[in-house]
């Protein structure tokens, strides 16, 4: 195995097209999994290269195959696939990741969220915040996460619905992302879920409420103070 091991990651090196018919028998020998040969790891850091060096046709291809593995154990190469994709497709690639949210897998999900974050701007955006109004709420709060993360002020509206919501585990998900979109405005609101807060939710909107300016909170606060 060792041996097979070495052969497999010497042609992934070298990096020429010709490798690849070799590299993609052995990794799907291997279940596009990651075992003791590394077949797997070799055949995508081949197309890696391959994409690098211009093959892009090809990877397209094999990628958009690896990205369709059904198996758990296929996860990290799935999302290896997605990764390929979105490489090539650079700005172009929202609609391949907004698609990914549909994906039962949390992992897949995040990794798409990642994939997608240096490419999100008022072109994006748009898609995003549509895909996010026609998913779960977990789902949903997972979107308005990665917009807020990248400072979206396009988030907030979203993040302002669920903290409205019966929704305790997407209010909790969202409270800081409310309170990094919606800045003062965002102080009333979650200073009044306070009140109704579970233990968990009660944490998640103090944390959100220390990312706001104190003088922000102070005057909402004292509004809330029984009488």
């Amino acid at each position: 195995q060792y041996l097979r091991k070495v052969c497999l990651h010497s042609l992934a090196q070298i990096g020429d097209v010709s490798a690849e018919p070799v590299l993609a028998a052995a990794a799907a020998k291997a279940g596009y999994t990651y075992e003791n040969t590394e077949a797997t790891a070799a055949y995508l850091f081949l197309l890696n290269k391959l994409a690098v060096n211009g093959s892009t046709p090809l990877v397209t291809k094999k990628a958009t195959a690896l990205n369709q593995l059904k198996k758990p154990e296929q996860l990290h190469t799935r999302i290896a696939g997605l990764k390929l994709l979105t490489d090539i497709q650079g700005n172009k690639s929202t609609a391949l990741l907004t698609g990914a949210m549909k994906d039962p897998d949390l992992k897949y999900r995040e990794a798409a969220l990642k994939f997608a974050a240096p490419y999100v701007n008022g072109q994006t955006n748009t898609a995003w915040l549509n895909t996010a109004k026609k998913s779960n709420n977990t789902v949903k709060a997972e979107i308005i996460n990665m917009l807020a993360g990248k400072g979206d002020a396009a988030a907030y509206a979203p993040a302002l619905e669920l903290l409205r919501s019966n929704d305790a585990t997407a209010r909790a998900a969202v409270a800081n992302a409310a309170a990094i979109t919606g800045k003062s405005e965002a102080a009333p609101v979650l200073i009044a879920l306070m009140n109704k807060a579970g233990k968990e939710e009660a944490v998640a909107v103090k944390n959100a409420l220390l990312l706001l300016d104190s003088k922000t909170v102070a005057a909402p606060a004292a509004a809330a103070l029984p009488t």
